[in-house]
C-alpha cells in the first residue's frame, strides 16, 4: 500500500452549498426561510444534478422497509429499557 494519495480533483461540484446560511441558536432569522434576503449566488456552467425519482424494485423496497422497521424497533427498545430501569430505580429508592 502506498502512503501517498494520488487523488486528482476533477472540479465537479457534488452539492451546491451556496444557499446554506448559518442559523441562530435562539431566534430564527425568517428572512432566509421566507426568501426575502439575497438570492442565488453566481451561476455555474456545470451540468444540472439529476433529480429524477429513484426506481427501486420490490426486493429493494422490502429491504428498505425492513431496515426502517428495525431502526424504529431498536430505538423503541432502548427507550423502553431505559424507562423500565428508571421505574425500577424509583421503586427501589422509594422503599
Amino acid at each position: 500500500m502506498s502512503k501517498w494519495n494520488d487523488f486528482e480533483d476533477d472540479g465537479m461540484t457534488v452539492a451546491d452549498m451556496s444557499d446554506i446560511h448559518p442559523q441562530p441558536l435562539l431566534i430564527p432569522d425568517l428572512g432566509y426561510i421566507l426568501g426575502q434576503k439575497g438570492g442565488k449566488a453566481e451561476t455555474t456552467d456545470e451540468a444540472p444534478v439529476n433529480r429524477a425519482p429513484v426506481q427501486v424494485d420490490k426486493a429493494e423496497r422490502r429491504a428498505l422497509i425492513k431496515g426502517t422497521i428495525a431502526a424504529y424497533l431498536t430505538a423503541f427498545a432502548v427507550f423502553a429499557v431505559v424507562f423500565v430501569i428508571a421505574i425500577l430505580l424509583l421503586v427501589w429508592f422509594g422503599r
